[in-house]
């Protein structure tokens, strides 16, 4: 397993040891055990990770002085990737420790420390989401298309909260979250109060978290115009949309129904929206990805990673780092 290979930047003796230690590191993780396909992603990660990080990387260097103090003293920081990147590369480092003491130890002792070497592996998947996530990211589609499963998911595995339309609606409507909102409240002038109280919300986080997931229908176009207008960071949102063949759509509303959901993705709004939309979701602008919801989760956010990593590889400035 090697994260090696052709590069753009130019190669230097400290890049190429960089490159040198990190294939040593999976090779190892690889053979005394370690989750195979997540060490996989992690490798597609890395790989990617040098290709569009490599040049501000052979620039700065990787010591502690030429990464921080030039942010201390007032200069030009490195890039919040370039510092994932090698958070995450530092993670995987002490994996491969945990791993190699764990072929060492026998009982309990060995099995506790194979399970610090796959806590690690974890911490190293967030620093790669944090490295290849734009700030802010809308999962958005149409009722029951699996937008809140998608949006958790992706939240938990990149260290990040998630901001709701559906939380900030009965906020607003002076319920608690898990009560059900009323008719009124999706109205044209409160839904779009509830989205610029939405976007506020999700500036709020990214600003203090790095990133925030945004989990919303986004069922009018005054919607999408309210978040977007509502604060700069959310007006430069990237999208992932979710969506279901149109009998899987309705089949979920009842369910569903039956359960005694929001009435906000009951069958009648369901069938609506599939009209309306004449059945497939149209973002605002190109998303990430589409994704199937009626495949595994774990799949849907392979299938984005390998996108976001395929760009943080091609968007490379002339400075060497990520647009």
């Amino acid at each position: 397993m090697s994260a090696a290979g052709s590069h753009s930047f130019e190669p230097t003796d400290r890049a190429e040891r960089l490159v040198s230690s990190l294939d040593e590191t999976l090779n190892t993780l690889a053979a005394v055990g370690a989750p195979p396909r997540r060490l996989a992603e992690l490798a597609r990660f890395c790989h990617a990770a040098l290709e569009g990080l490599g040049p501000e990387l052979a620039q700065r260097g990787t010591s502690r002085e030429n990464l921080s103090v030039p942010r201390m003293r007032g200069g030009d920081p490195a890039s919040e990737p370039l510092l994932a990147f090698l958070c995450a590369l530092r993670a995987l480092s002490r994996a491969k420790i945990e791993f190699l003491r764990a072929t060492q130890l026998a009982g309990t002792a060995g099995d506790d420390r194979s399970m610090r070497g796959v806590e690690l592996i974890g911490v190293a998947e967030r620093f790669a989401w944090c490295a290849r996530l734009p700030s802010v990211v809308c999962v958005a589609g149409l009722a029951a298309s699996g937008k809140s499963t998608v949006a958790g998911a992706l939240a938990a595995a990149a260290g990040r909260s998630v901001v709701s339309s559906d939380r900030v609606r009965t906020r607003r409507a002076g319920l608690d979250p898990d009560e059900r909102a009323v008719h009124s409240s999706y109205g044209d002038e409160e839904s779009r109060a509830v989205y610029v109280e939405l976007a506020q919300c999700a500036a709020d986080a990214a600003d203090r978290d790095g990133g925030v997931i945004v989990d919303a229908t986004f069922r009018r176009t005054s919607d999408v115009d309210a978040f977007a207008a509502a604060a700069p960071i959310t007006s430069a949102a990237e999208w992932v949309v979710c969506e279901a063949p149109p009998a899987v759509l309705i089949q979920r509303a009842h369910a569903r129904e039956v359960a005694g959901a929001d009435p906000g993705s009951g069958p009648s709004v369901v069938a609506a929206e599939l009209a309306g939309h004449r059945g497939r979701f149209v973002a605002p602008v190109a998303p990430l990805v589409r994704l199937d919801t009626t495949r595994p989760v774990p799949d849907l956010l392979s299938d984005l990673a390998g996108v976001l990593d395929a760009r943080l590889a091609r968007q490379i400035t002339d400075e060497g780092t990520p647009s």
